[in-house]
């Protein structure tokens, strides 16, 4: 009981600090400034640190989950044109711990898109479908359809066997399904 607890309140930490960075941040500029030519076209994209994903998401094998990601965001030039984001994330969830680093590209106004990254993850608890207190090392590839609701889908290898050791969730597929990528 005492572990859902300290989960839960690990949960509600990251919950908070991602909604006060969403209220109070303001992206820095690296590259050269913008033109706005109009209100929907501008005549040079640049890339600066920004976030460029987070939300929350239940699969497997980290359950409940929050996301938090940012690094290089490149906009794109109109309105429905693509941006780019070159990435480094965080997933807490009552299953795992997992941290990426990868490319995401959005398209057009309705939250669409999709990333690669190349993950990391650390499980605790009781995670679905992988073994417990483990580290798996996989890549993932997120999709988002419309309006950030999305999921992802990733094949990870257990690390650190012992001679002899079970061969069960050596290999793992994960999966999430979430808001707010």
């Amino acid at each position: 009981m005492q572990r859902a607890r300290s989960c839960m309140s690990v949960l509600a930490t990251v919950l908070v600090l991602c909604v006060a960075s969403r209220v109070g941040a303001q992206p820095t500029t690296v590259a050269a400034t913008t033109h706005v030519v109009s209100d929907s076209v501008r005549t040079d994209a640049h890339w600066k640190l920004d976030r460029c994903l987070g939300g929350i998401t239940f699969g497997a094998p980290q359950k409940l989950a929050l996301a938090f990601g940012g690094g290089l965001v490149r906009e794109g030039m109109s309105e429905h044109s693509s941006d780019y984001c070159a990435f480094g994330a965080a997933k807490l969830g009552l299953g795992g711990a997992r941290g990426s680093i990868g490319f995401a590209q959005s398209k057009g106004p309705n939250g669409s898109g999709l990333a690669l990254s190349a993950d990391v993850l650390r499980t605790f608890g009781a995670p679905l479908g992988a073994t417990r207190m483990r580290t798996y090392v996989g890549t993932s590839l997120h999709v988002w359809p419309a309006f950030g609701l999305g999921g992802d889908i990733g094949y990870f290898v257990r690390l650190g066997d012992a001679n002899g050791a079970s061969p069960r969730q050596r290999h793992i597929v994960t999966w999430s399904v979430g808001f707010g990528f």
